[in-house]
């Protein structure tokens, strides 16, 4: 992560929720010798991972707290504390000890742990590591906090996996980030476990306790999974917000038997092991991609071979899942013999880093594909970032400058410009019409700052692309109309659609000018009448370069209201730096 301004918290997309503040020992100033260890083995003794804390009170007299501040505790809200506690002792036969030792878990105003906000004693008497929990009434309190483990003069313990959730939580996940996700950004489908890692994913990590999951050292880049979130965490997560779930297979470094038992697991209604890790119901994933970047290991002919082997595999457990092969980058120029070799067996192509150019040749490759062999294979784009600027210049693929800029990618994509330059992208996509399945964007949540939410511990709110998002779903768009002098003016984007029933007509004005636009339509040629009062969706900022943030979580602001447009020839007044969107009923 690099920062362009003195410190990370002046930067425009810092939020307390990429904060993680490191851990500490409080003690009596009196007391010099009372200490923690982080425990690093290779071996033993085990608790989750490779490491553990060993927690001493050397004092005579007073206790010792092993702290974190900047927790954000919730008025009314309670709280469910877990961790994993040995006495010390490690090695035994027994699982209980008669040696027991009591800590107690506290939540204190920040930095002061005189006066504690709540207490928990727990007595540790097992010998190894084994979990323990307690609840947290509501609080009359809001704001940041200090959590701790509070241990006696004259005490020892160990803990790792320490955990403090809120007790409204939706199996696990913020319910406030569940409810932003359902109500605000609604998204139609959700790419997991990601890009480079689900190479080397192993599903299997991710079933059963939380506290018994194995934890991953072996990622690309070098950050440690504990497996928290899992199959079955995901699904749940898309079934609540009503998205699609789509999982990304590894084809790499994986089996086609690896890949057939995923989908078993997922789909399968008399799997033993989804039953064993409570979610006796089929998670009914529908979306499977087999890998991302299958260059980094193989020709394109290899891949595509490779993606027979695993469809064969996957589709005999369950033939109605929909499987997406990779023709991108390097890959493309095989794309017509790759094709040949796979459409039995793929039911999407996604061309990630296309230009429109590029996915408009593809769908024209699709068409007379499809035509000669009675297929339907579709495109999509499963890992889409749009240009950080509607024109695009001065940036590669992934948005890296082409030449020295001060301003990082985080700082560029937070701006409005950026989500004005989602929507231009999307209605493009929309343009393509049902020969284009979806574009899935890059990521959801707070990611190279091009992500759809921020979750600051405050609570969360929409990026710059949220309410991009936010604003085209609420859009009854399925069938987009050509626009005569559609490029009458470079500071307008225009796109006209009926939705699926034809029965309502939605004009979408994008307006990128720093000034108010007054533009003339003419719907006659529709051939239809309309109800005189409409649906009006307006998003917009005062300047471009404006962004949401924890302060200002409207910078960005959206308008819903009504409008009174009578006869099929009229003038729109639409607002600078805005997207307006006017839905009309046929009568």
């Amino acid at each position: 992560m690099v920062y362009d301004r003195p410190k990370p918290e002046l930067e425009n997309w810092w939020h307390s929720g990429y904060e993680e503040c490191q851990w500490y020992l409080h003690k009596d100033p009196e007391d010099g010798l009372s200490s923690y260890t982080k425990v690093r083995n290779n071996y033993w003794p085990s608790a989750h991972g490779k490491t553990f804390i060993a927690l001493e009170n050397k004092s005579n007299s007073h206790p010792v707290y092993f702290a974190q501040d900047s927790i954000y505790i919730r008025k009314n809200v309670g709280y469910h504390f877990s961790g994993l506690f040995s006495n010390g002792t490690y090695f035994s036969a027994d699982k209980y000890s008669k040696r027991s030792v009591d800590v107690t878990v506290g939540i204190y105003p920040e930095g002061d742990f005189s006066h504690p906000l709540a207490e928990k004693t727990i007595s540790i008497n097992t010998n190894q590591f084994n979990l323990f929990e307690t609840n947290f009434p509501s609080l009359n309190y809001q704001g940041f906090a200090t959590f701790a483990i509070k241990l006696a003069h004259g005490k020892k313990v160990s803990l790792d996996l320490l955990s403090l959730m809120p007790a409204d939580n939706q199996k696990g996940w913020r319910k406030d980030v569940v409810q932003i996700t359902k109500n605000q950004v609604a998204p139609g489908i959700i790419r997991f476990p990601g890009g480079c890692f689900a190479s080397l994913y192993n599903w299997r990590d991710g079933v059963g306790e939380r506290d018994q999951r194995p934890v991953n050292y072996k990622t690309w880049w070098g950050n440690v999974l504990v497996n928290d979130i899992g199959t079955i965490e995901f699904t749940e997560f898309c079934r609540m917000t009503k998205a699609e779930p789509f999982l990304c297979v590894p084809l790499m470094f994986g089996t086609p038997e690896n890949a057939r038992d995923w989908v078993d697991f997922c789909n399968n209604p008399n799997n033993e092991l989804r039953k064993r890790a409570g979610h006796p119901k089929p998670l009914q994933v529908k979306y499977w991609e087999l890998d991302n970047e299958p260059y980094r290991k193989y020709d394109a002919i290899t891949y595509a071979k490779r993606c027979v082997e695993f469809a064969k595999m996957m589709k005999k457990v369950d033939p109605g899942i929909k499987l997406v092969m990779g023709n991108y980058w390097v890959f493309h120029k095989k794309f017509q013999e790759m094709l040949d070799i796979t459409y039995p067996y793929i039911d999407l192509i996604t061309n990630r880093g296309g230009s429109m150019e590029e996915l408009a040749s593809d769908l024209k490759v699709l068409a007379s594909f499809n035509k000669m062999h009675h297929t339907n294979i579709r495109l999509c784009h499963t890992e889409f970032r749009a240009p950080l600027e509607r024109a695009g210049q001065g940036t590669d693929g992934l948005n890296k400058p082409k030449e020295d800029d001060k301003e990082t990618l985080f700082t560029k994509a937070v701006l409005w410009q950026y989500g004005m330059s989602v929507l231009d992208q999307y209605i493009q996509f929309q343009n393509f019409g049902g020969d284009f399945a979806f574009a899935n964007f890059v990521n959801y949540s707070d990611g190279w700052g091009e992500n759809i939410i921020n979750i600051p511990k405050e609570g969360p709110f929409l990026s710059s692309v949220g309410k991009a998002m936010e604003f085209l779903h609420k859009l009854p768009v399925a069938y987009p109309l050509k626009i005569e002098n559609k490029n009458i003016d470079p500071d307008v984007e225009l796109q006209a659609a009926w939705n699926k029933q034809k029965n309502r007509f939605t004009l979408i004005i994008l307006n990128y000018a720093h000034e108010k636009k007054e533009l003339h339509f003419d719907l006659a040629d529709l051939g239809v009448s309309f109800a005189a009062k409409q649906k009006l969706y307006v998003v917009s900022a005062n300047k471009m370069t404006d962004f949401n943030s924890p302060a200002h979580k409207d910078a960005i602001s959206n308008k819903d209201s009504e409008a009174q447009i009578s006869g099929s020839n009229f003038s729109v007044n639409v607002a600078p730096n805005s997207a307006t969107a006017i839905v009309f009923d046929v009568k």
